[in-house]
């Protein structure tokens, strides 16, 4: 993973809104949607809870998020 994707995993749960934390990292909504899809695929757990317009952390999301912080 690179550091700007750590840096997208950041602004997500600190906005928690998805076109919001996109405007932020200067990237495309469908961009960053892309992103968490392929992520969640690739290490086979669900990273948020998506509901309307909000994107909460799961447990398994919290634990790639405090090491991002860490980086």
């Amino acid at each position: 993973m690179h550091i700007y994707q750590l840096n997208y995993l950041l602004i997500i749960n600190q906005e928690r809104n998805l076109s919001r934390a996109a405007e932020k990292c200067f990237v495309t909504e469908s961009a960053l949607s892309q992103f968490i899809g392929n992520l969640e695929r690739s290490c086979g757990l669900k990273l948020f809870f998506r509901a309307k317009n909000v994107m909460t952390p799961t447990a398994a999301g919290m634990l790639y998020i405090e090491a991002a912080q860490k980086s």
